[in-house]
């Protein structure tokens, strides 16, 4: 029914900056100063790597289901258990980037979050997470989806 594939440039700008850091500075400091010449390149690419794979958000819904993803990391939530649907207004330096969880307004919520990205957030019926928020760039479109398939 609807795929949408998100990917955070900033995260892996960010990431880059910090993994340089860690090759100049931790690197010699962990005793690993007189290191093989190709081991920082090394460090950089798998470093960069990991963090690109995790800068990808891929949101898919189905008729049976919504499934959000981050690298390996997939959290799928059946429609039977989705109460509502709504876009989130908390501020994105709250979760920060990543994948979180936060206790908003009593209830614990499960967050895959991108910083420049709006959110949109799922009441849950069940579940130890009662609430699952997601970024997307389309949350009115996903809002008419999954209020679409709830009423049905």
């Amino acid at each position: 029914m609807y795929e949408e594939r998100l990917f955070s440039k900033r995260a892996v700008g960010s990431s880059a900056a910090v993994i340089i850091v860690v090759i100049i500075v931790a690197l010699p400091l962990l005793g690993w100063g007189s290191h093989p010449y190709w081991l920082s390149p090394v460090v950089f690419l798998v470093g960069l790597g990991a963090v690109a794979y995790f800068a990808r958000l891929v949101i898919r819904i189905t008729p049976q289901f919504i499934a959000v993803s981050r690298g390996f990391i997939r959290h799928t939530v059946r429609w039977e258990n989705v109460e509502d649907c709504y876009v989130d207004e908390s501020s994105a330096v709250s979760y920060g980037y990543g994948i979180s969880m936060a206790r908003v307004n009593g209830r614990w919520r499960l967050v895959f979050s991108l910083t420049e990205s709006p959110r949109v957030v799922l009441s849950l019926r069940t579940g130890v997470f009662r609430e699952f928020a997601f970024s997307t760039n389309n949350p009115q479109e996903v809002i008419r989806l999954v209020k679409e398939r709830i009423t049905r």
